[in-house]
């Protein structure tokens, strides 16, 4: 359901909810790979979104 929601999210590009659904649904099911890389896809958009560059350091540390 999470999962689910992470995406229509993305669709409205809300990217914080996005992000909030992502991290809820990755806590759940940390070893889904789609519901990692949807909460660094909606990650990536909001610091993008709150700093109009791409900070390296934190998207470096998200791959982790």
């Amino acid at each position: 359901m999470t999962l689910q929601l992470a995406k229509e999210y993305l669709k409205l590009q809300d990217w914080n909810r996005a992000f909030a659904a992502a991290e809820m649904a990755n806590s759940l099911d940390p070893g889904d790979v789609v519901i990692r890389l949807l909460r660094i896809e909606a990650a990536v958009y909001v610091a993008v979104e709150q700093r109009e560059a791409i900070d390296a350091g934190r998207l470096k540390a998200l791959s982790g």
